[in-house]
């Protein structure tokens, strides 16, 4: 094979390949199956996005029924809070185990950073965080970007975004507003300038019209550590 490969030029090796491996009947099959696969995979990613909102939506609504009855009772808590976490990745599903114990499970480094998102909610300061390769598979969800934030057993900061809305809601005049002045808030952090900064998340604050104020909160306390100007 490399003898061939390197005696040949490319063409050559491109017209091989596809006479003696892309149109084996076993190739067809996959390319077939993969057809068939790979749809089914973004639709269950969106799935998993609507899932998600769709959990959120409904602890707020339980909340704002007093359903828990922790108003009820004066209780110090007042409402329940939920966090989920989403990554997309290569994982090992089915039944696993041994005599003694057996169940359908998932196991995998994709499975481990979701669960460690899912644990970072609340320093993100949003009920729904996900990876950056979630964010992308479902561009037309309504994400903002939370930042590289660190997350356990991984050597080196994970970018993660909050997800915030449907696909409804990412089409909606208000929410590109804010998804613009939100981009130019990141960007103001990254380049170090605080009085931008500011005045960026006051922006976006205004934008989000009371909402995300967790999300937004979490990002007034690293513009807050940001070298402040110098006057000249």
């Amino acid at each position: 094979g490399r003898l061939f490969a390197s005696a040949s030029h490319e063409p050559d090796v491109v017209d091989f390949l596809d006479y003696h491996v892309c149109y084996t009947p076993s190739m067809r099959a996959l390319y077939a199956l993969l057809a068939l696969l790979l749809p089914l995979l973004v639709r269950l990613l969106r799935l998993a996005c609507r899932t998600a909102l769709d959990m959120v939506a409904i602890v707020d609504r339980l909340n704002a029924e007093d359903a828990f009855r922790f108003q009820a009772r004066d209780l110090p808590t007042k409402n329940v809070r939920i966090g989920v976490g989403l990554n997309t990745g290569e994982a090992c599903v089915g039944n696993m185990g041994s005599n003694r114990r057996f169940n359908y499970s998932v196991i995998g480094d994709a499975v481990n950073v979701a669960a460690r998102i899912e644990s970072s909610c609340k320093a993100v300061g949003a009920d729904c965080v996900v990876s950056q390769d979630t964010a992308l598979a479902a561009p037309d969800f309504a994400f903002l970007e939370a930042g590289a934030i660190p997350l356990k057993g991984k050597s080196v900061p994970i970018k993660l975004f909050a997800l915030v809305g449907d696909p409804a809601l990412a089409k909606s005049p208000a929410f590109k507003i804010l998804a613009e002045r939100h981009e130019r808030l990141v960007a103001a952090i990254e380049a170090r300038d605080r009085d931008l900064a500011e005045s960026c998340l006051a922006a976006c604050r205004e934008a989000a019209d009371g909402k995300l104020s967790d999300f937004y909160d979490r990002f007034a306390e690293r513009v807050s550590v940001l070298p402040a100007d110098t006057p000249a």
